[in-house]
C-alpha cells in the first residue's frame, strides 16, 4: 500500500470484470454504436452494399468483443496482483490479437460469401492491419472507460456499506437502551421475569451485533422480532398482544438484519405503552409479484396521532435509509396515520437469501 501511495502515477486502473453479464451486455452496446459509426464513415454505392458492410463491421466488432471479453476474464484471476500498467498492457495485446485473428478468418469469409464491393476493394493485408488498429485504439477507450466505471462502482458501494454500518451502529445503542429499561421495571417486582428478559436480551443481542452479510433470512429476522416481543410482554403482561400473519413463502426470503423489528418497537411504544387497555399490534408479510411487503400495524389512542410520526422519526429513517442504500430505488417504507391506528408499510425486492448474496 505505501508503495501504491508512493508512486499513484504508475498504476493504471486494473481490469473491469467482464464476467458479470451487465458489463458484457454494456460492452456490446458500445462496440454496436462504435460498429455504426466505422460503417458509415466509409461511402456506400449502394444502399444494399451500406446495410451488408454494417453487418459485416457489426459481427466482427461483436465476435472481437465477446471473444476478448471471454479472454479478459479468465486472465483477471490470474493478474491479480501485478502492476496496474502490466495488467492493462497484457489486456490490451489480448484484444489486438484477437482482431488480427478475427480479421484473418473474417477476410476469406467476406470474399467467398458476400459482393467483394463490401471490402472496397482492399487487400488482405490492408484489411487485417487496419482493423487490427482500430481495435487496438478503441480497445484502449473502452478498457479506461470500463475500469474507471469500475472503480467509482467500488467506491460507491464502500461509502454506502460504511454508511450502512453507521446506520446500524447507531440502531444497536437505542434497541439496547429500551431493552436494559424494560428489565430494570421488573427487576423489583418480577425478578424471574427479569432473568428470563435477560437470557433473551443476550440472545438477541448477539445475533444484531453478528458481523457479515448485512441480510438474512425473514426467519431470522422474525426470530429477533419475536425475541423483542416477548421481552415487552414480559413488561406489560395482558396489555400488549401481538397478532402473527406470516405465511411460510416468506421465511426464506432476505431482509436487512434489525429492519422490522424497530418498527415493532415503535408500535409497542405508540400503542401499549400509552394506552390504558388491552392493545393488539398486528405484523403481517406478503409476497406481492417481485415484492415482499410487511406491515406493522399498532392502534393509537387519540391524543397521540399529532405525534406518533415525531417519535418514531429516527428510527424509521434509519430503517429508510438502510433500505435504500441496499436497494436503492426497489425499496421504500411508507408511514400511514388512519383513524385510531398507524401503519408501516416496507416494501423490498422478493429474492431468497442466497440470490440476494449472489
Amino acid at each position: 500500500m505505501t508503495a501504491e501511495m508512493a508512486a499513484p502515477e504508475t498504476v493504471a486502473p486494473p481490469l473491469p470484470d467482464f464476467c458479470r453479464p451487465r458489463r458484457l451486455l454494456a460492452l456490446m452496446a458500445a462496440v454496436e454504436v462504435f460498429a455504426l459509426i466505422f460503417a458509415l464513415i466509409i461511402p456506400a454505392t449502394t444502399p444494399a452494399v451500406l446495410v451488408a458492410r454494417i453487418l459485416l463491421v457489426s459481427i466482427y466488432l461483436q465476435l472481437i468483443s465477446l471473444l476478448s471479453a471471454a479472454g479478459l476474464c479468465l486472465l483477471r484471476r490470474r493478474l491479480a496482483g501485478r502492476s496496474g500498467l502490466i495488467v492493462l498492457g497484457l489486456g490490451w495485446l489480448l484484444i489486438v490479437a484477437v482482431a488480427t485473428l478475427v480479421s484473418l478468418g473474417g477476410y476469406e469469409a467476406s470474399r467467398e460469401f458476400l459482393d467483394p464491393a463490401v471490402l472496397s476493394g482492399e487487400s488482405r493485408a490492408w484489411f487485417v492491419l487496419r482493423n487490427a488498429a482500430v481495435a487496438g485504439l478503441t480497445s484502449l477507450l473502452l478498457l479506461r472507460y470500463f475500469a474507471a466505471r469500475a472503480q467509482w462502482e467500488e467506491h460507491v458501494r464502500a461509502e454506502s456499506e460504511a454508511r450502512y454500518q453507521s446506520l446500524s451502529a447507531r440502531i444497536r445503542p437505542h434497541f439496547l437502551f429500551n431493552c436494559l429499561n424494560s428489565i430494570a421495571a421488573l427487576i423489583a417486582i418480577k425478578p424471574q421475569a427479569a432473568e428470563t428478559m435477560v437470557e433473551d436480551l443476550s440472545d438477541l443481542f448477539r445475533a444484531s451485533l453478528a458481523k457479515g452479510d448485512p441480510l438474512i433470512t425473514m426467519a431470522e429476522e422474525l426470530d429477533l422480532v419475536r425475541k423483542f416481543a416477548r421481552i415487552e410482554q414480559t413488561r406489560l403482561g395482558a396489555r400488549l398482544g401481538i397478532d402473527w400473519d406470516l405465511p411460510e413463502e416468506v421465511m426464506d426470503l432476505s431482509i436487512p438484519r434489525l429492519t422490522i423489528q424497530p418498527l415493532v418497537e415503535n408500535a409497542v411504544h405508540h400503542g401499549a405503552s400509552r394506552t390504558v387497555g388491552p392493545v393488539t399490534i398486528v405484523v403481517r408479510a406478503k409476497r406481492e409479484g417481485e415484492l415482499l411487503v410487511v406491515e406493522v400495524v399498532n392502534p393509537t389512542p387519540p391524543e397521540d396521532a399529532a405525534t406518533h410520526s415525531t417519535g418514531s422519526q429516527t428510527a424509521v429513517a434509519n430503517i429508510a435509509q438502510r433500505v435504500r442504500l441496499l436497494y436503492g430505488a426497489q425499496a421504500s417504507l411508507e408511514l400511514k396515520r388512519e383513524e385510531g391506528s398507524f401503519r408501516a408499510r416496507l416494501q423490498l425486492p422478493a429474492h431468497p437469501l442466497s440470490a440476494a448474496q449472489s
